[in-house]
């Protein structure tokens, strides 16, 4: 039987996206809010530092395959708010 994953588990694979030109992590940066556990899905909402981010996509994408790595997780909602190109960012996060 697999655990569910806990509000814990998500902020620890947070903690391992580290944002190169601030040398800090995601997390602790405050551009992670919503967190949200159940059964198998995590959901959360990301806030990039700024709107025209130039590693907004990136880092949308780094933290869905995070959350997707986690045990038990079989879905992973990551809701982009504030960036110039969320459509593009959301189109990505899509399944196929």
């Amino acid at each position: 039987m697999q655990t569910m994953p806990t509000e814990d588990d998500v902020v620890t694979v947070l903690r391992e996206i580290i944002d190169p030109h601030t040398d800090m992590n995601i997390y602790d940066m405050g551009l992670i809010s919503d967190i949200v556990t159940t059964d198998d899905s995590v959901s959360l909402t990301f806030r990039p530092t700024s709107r025209w981010c130039p590693l907004g996509v990136h880092f949308a994408l780094n933290i869905k395959r995070r959350l997707m790595a986690l045990d038990g997780v079989r879905n992973a909602d990551v809701r982009v708010i504030g960036h110039v190109h969320k459509d593009r960012i959301d189109e990505e996060l899509s399944p196929s």
